[in-house]
């Protein structure tokens, strides 16, 4: 497979994002806004290179239509490989308002990261796990899962629509037990209705930006 250069890369991931969050491929024109140039025939040039190498497939409009741009199957390898989305921020302290989608992307590194098909990262916010070595500012790798082991730490849903990082304990017959790793913090206790497991902590990418949040 030929190689990329950077801004090749770079919009591949637009490309796979923007189809992923429009349901439709974008357009040359999009392309262009999204990237800042002046001229549509930079983004031309870079997209006829990624046509070449055999990533993406540009079907031609019409005089005054739009082309659009499809995605073969080699770019969505490629994108796989290349990075993990950042899916938004999860509290490690109280539960905060639910995960918000976001367009960021961040390297991918296999080699300290043991990353699968359909893992994502969060951004911490809050201490609560500074006991584990979480730290705010870190970027957290959740495995998408419905069920985690007791002890196990979890990126968990509280009520459908606040979110946290914790320790996960089921407290039979009727509660669940969320725990911080932070002795100046107390557990919290909610009914097991309330509470829907998003998926399991896999390790972080430390980012340098640890100031309280």
């Amino acid at each position: 497979m030929a190689s990329l250069t950077a801004i090749q890369k770079d919009i591949l991931q637009f490309l796979a994002l923007f189809q992923h969050r429009e349901g439709r491929s974008a357009t040359g024109t999009e392309v262009q806004q999204h990237f800042g140039y002046t001229h549509h025939s930079t983004a031309r040039q870079h997209l006829q290179a990624l046509e070449r190498k055999g990533f993406i497939q540009l079907a031609r409009g019409g005089h005054g239509v739009p082309y659009h741009i499809r995605l073969l199957p080699p770019a969505f390898a490629m994108v796989d490989t290349l990075s993990l989305p950042v899916v938004g921020a999860i509290a490690a302290g109280s539960p905060r308002e639910a995960i918000q989608q976001t367009d960021r992307w961040v390297e991918r590194l296999e080699d300290l990261l043991p990353v699968r098909p359909g893992d994502f990262l969060l951004t911490v916010n809050g201490e609560s796990m500074i006991g584990d070595g979480i730290l705010p500012g870190d970027l957290v790798l959740i495995r998408p899962q419905e069920v985690v082991e007791p002890g196990q730490i979890a990126a968990v849903m509280v009520r459908n629509d606040e979110a946290t990082l914790k320790r996960f304990y089921p407290q039979p017959p009727s509660h669940v037990r969320l725990v911080p790793s932070n002795p100046t913090m107390d557990d919290m206790v909610y009914p097991a209705e309330e509470v829907r497991v998003i998926g399991k902590y896999q390790g972080l990418i430390r980012t340098g930006h640890h100031g309280r949040q």
